[in-house]
């Protein structure tokens, strides 16, 4: 596996890991994708250490996993462009009693097998045209937690958003203000003027706390 970081931290954003609540930080390396908004370039280009699945579990340990937290975050970077690697750790990590998340930003579909597997999927939308429709299946056929994490730059996406929203009540929705185009409080007063009550406010604790960029 390409591992660009593996760090003990809080989690700052949606999913089943309350915001503030510590865990260990899985950063995959390599990403499909080019956002003007990454906080993560370093894990853009590919350039990771190469681990095999027995040394990530060991750093994983190592750095506190079972010792002083059972969560366990996997973000990138994309962790789906790794999928193959990933069913093996996670079904490792599983079977440890570990509870993992994983974050990704919704252009690749899981397996089914990987889908299982993982305790809480977080799916980025980042654009109508990057975005897999087929995660809201897989989202509505699964007994796993599933959220959709909306990036908010401006008005245009914030319309796309509430769509999607209303199209697929049963799923966990969170928004996110993008700078300069949104902020949290122009998000907020128009979640609350459309009464968008059953919509997560995503405020990325870790950049309002100057953390470590998770």
């Amino acid at each position: 596996m390409r591992i660009n970081e593996i760090f003990l931290s809080i989690s700052g954003e949606c999913g089943m890991f309350k915001q503030g609540e510590w865990c260990m930080f899985l950063r995959l390396d390599g990403c499909n994708l080019r956002c003007p908004y990454c906080d993560t370039k370093r894990s853009l280009i590919g350039k990771g250490v190469k681990m095999s699945i027995a040394k990530v579990m060991m750093e994983l340990v190592k750095k506190g996993l079972t010792s002083q937290t059972n969560n366990l975050l996997i973000t990138g970077g994309e962790p789906l462009l790794q999928q193959e690697e990933l069913e093996p750790l996670c079904y490792l990590l599983a079977s440890n009693g570990i509870r993992i998340q994983i974050e990704t930003n919704g252009t690749i579909i899981p397996s089914q097998r990987l889908a299982d597997l993982v305790t809480c999927w977080v799916f980025d939308y980042k654009s109508k045209q990057s975005f897999q429709r087929g995660i809201f299946n897989l989202a509505k056929d699964s007994y796993r937690e599933f959220w959709i994490k909306y990036p908010i730059t401006n008005i245009r996406d914030y319309y796309v958003a509430k769509t999607e929203v209303k199209n697929h009540p049963s799923i966990n929705h969170a928004f996110s203000a993008i700078a300069p185009g949104m902020t949290h409080n122009e998000l907020f007063q128009r979640m609350k003027k459309d009464k968008l009550s059953n919509v997560i406010l995503n405020a990325q604790l870790h950049k309002l706390t100057a953390l470590k960029e998770c």
